[in-house]
């Protein structure tokens, strides 16, 4: 074999691993620190509260969300508004709290929780937020304390809000600086989605070539507008 040769074969090798790489990686939208991730989601971070993709949201402004508890549709939910959906492991005070393990991925189908579950919805909520580091609105101190983990960040689905049905589309993560329980209400802002909360995902291509393998690409820039 001749060094031309050799050479030209290293080269495909390495186009093949960079396209692995790309392929595996999970990409979060360079849209600030309010990221929109593709998924798929794990673990306690993620909350069984849904988000239009129709909202327009910014890092570190005050928003005020109703629950949306009672039976709804993904085009019915509309702008400014979490709607409550099943994940299936768990009851739904668990599921809340992050008692129970689910994982979700982009394109899932989740059905949304019909009558009255205030009183699960108020325990799981008083369950998570009891296990915080910190008070009520102290996202500022969270963020200079270095944006630890903390059960007040949770990461939500993004649905698809021009479907009837509920489709995940993406992800987001908004910190939890209040929950009113009497009105159903979270009250918070939108940060940074916590890399704990990813899917490992190996690569198919470089599996084949050298291991199993998972990357995640995480790209954070500031003060800039997110559009969902």
């Amino acid at each position: 074999m001749t060094a031309k040769k050799t050479f030209n074969k290293f080269l495909i090798l390495i186009c093949v691993l960079c396209l692995a790489v790309a392929s595996g990686a999970k990409a979060i939208i360079p849209t600030g620190p309010v990221s929109w991730i593709t998924g798929p989601v794990q673990g306690p971070y993620l909350a069984p509260f849904a988000i239009s993709n129709q909202n327009s949201v910014t890092y570190d402004t005050y928003y005020n969300f109703p629950l949306l508890s009672s039976s709804w549709q993904a085009s019915s939910l509309g702008v400014g508004r979490f709607g409550v959906v099943d994940f299936g492991n768990g009851d739904l005070k668990e599921q809340i709290c992050g008692t129970v393990y689910n994982s979700v991925g982009v394109g899932a189908i989740l059905g949304c929780v019909s009558g009255n579950k205030k009183g699960l919805i108020k325990q799981g909520m008083q369950s998570r937020i009891g296990q915080s580091n910190y008070d009520n609105d102290l996202f500022k101190e969270w963020v200079s304390g270095g944006c630890l983990p903390d059960r007040r960040i949770i990461v939500t689905p993004v649905i698809d809000g021009s479907q009837t049905q509920i489709t995940v589309v993406g992800f987001t993560a908004f910190y939890i600086d209040n929950f009113d329980s009497g009105a159903l209400t979270l009250s918070g802002r939108f940060t940074f989605i916590p890399e704990e909360a990813l899917v490992p995902e190996p690569s198919s291509l470089l599996a084949l070539l050298c291991g199993s393998c998972g990357f995640t690409v995480v790209i954070r820039r500031r003060k800039k507008k997110a559009i969902l």
